[in-house]
């Protein structure tokens, strides 16, 4: 009898090792799918952010050298005009069009920066907040601790973007008038801390 009990116990203690094991496994095999759909979601998205940036860099360079040169092209030819007496006409068309060519850039530089283009993502981000410096009394004090080596374009204008509406929003609602801004790097990642003076929200 005690020799079929033993036998009953071990038979018990297999299967459930047994299931153990393939719950175990089960398990496992979840995670590792849920991984893995989760890292082609990602590449879903980032692939879908390159053709938006993409498209942005197109409309950018299509702006820039057809309208912005087109509207050169017309501001000299108004240049040329003589009279011989003031026209208020023509010098109300000039003003129309160098702020035309104003807006152009203004909207160029929000899709694309150029400087982050053609010096890297340090540079137009000290650009940045040299603007933000002379647009206001606003004091910004700046550490970046990174290389822009290790940013190329596509995941530059992504750090860029991130930083300027952060700080265009603590402009805007917080009433700050310093800001704080820290960028550091690991191995594999970027840490950015951005503080300020300003005031806060309830939750």
């Amino acid at each position: 009898m005690d020799t079929q009990t033993n036998a009953v116990y071990f038979t018990l203690i297999t299967s459930l090792g047994f299931l153990t094991f393939l719950m175990a496994l089960f398990i496992v095999s979840l995670f590792k799918h849920q991984r893995q759909r989760l890292r082609d979601y990602q590449k879903q998205v980032f692939r879908e952010i390159e053709l938006i940036d993409g498209e942005r860099e197109r409309i950018s360079a299509d702006l820039h050298d057809e309208l912005g040169t087109g509207l050169s092209a017309i501001g000299l030819l108004l240049q040329q005009v003589d009279t011989g007496k003031t026209n208020p006409i023509l010098e109300k068309v000039s003003t129309q069009v160098r702020k035309q060519q104003e807006k152009i850039k203004e909207i160029t530089h929000d899709l694309v920066p150029r400087i982050l283009e053609s010096h890297g993502l340090k540079p137009a981000l000290l650009d940045l907040f040299e603007e933000i410096r002379a647009a206001g009394n606003i004091k910004v004090t700046v550490d970046l601790s990174f290389k822009d080596a290790h940013y190329q374009p596509a995941k530059s204008i992504h750090v860029y973007r991130v930083i300027r509406e952060i700080m265009t929003n603590s402009i805007k609602h917080s009433g700050a008038s310093e800001i704080w801004i820290n960028c550091r790097q690991d191995a594999k990642k970027i840490r950015i801390d951005i503080r300020d003076n300003g005031t806060g929200f309830g939750y």
